[in-house]
């Protein structure tokens, strides 16, 4: 997984390489034992990579989901996660256009 200096910084996410697939990662606690769980990207359901423990940090879990190339044409997306039917706290991220 590649980072680009503009994400670390918290700016607009490129979508425009067509070769290339993206990931969205969020971080969280008590989140790996989840029976249900799901990621939505505006109105859609996300592709979850990943949702389990952080191996480099104990107690800290994280979610991967993919973002799609059809999301590029957005200025922006709200992103949720639900484990157990708990909803997360809402963000929003930036899509370059």
């Amino acid at each position: 997984m590649r980072q680009s200096p503009e994400a670390l910084r918290g700016g607009a996410i490129d979508l425009a390489d067509e070769g290339s697939q993206f990931y969205l990662v969020l971080r969280g606690a008590g989140l790996r034992n989840a029976g249900s769980r799901t990621v939505t990207l505006g109105t859609m359901e996300g592709d979850i990579a990943y949702w389990g423990e952080r191996a480099d940090s104990p107690g800290l879990d994280e979610i991967r989901v993919r973002i799609p190339r059809e999301l590029r044409r957005q200025d922006s997306i709200d992103i949720a996660a639900v484990a157990d039917g708990v909803p997360s706290n809402t963000v929003q991220i930036e899509i370059k256009q």
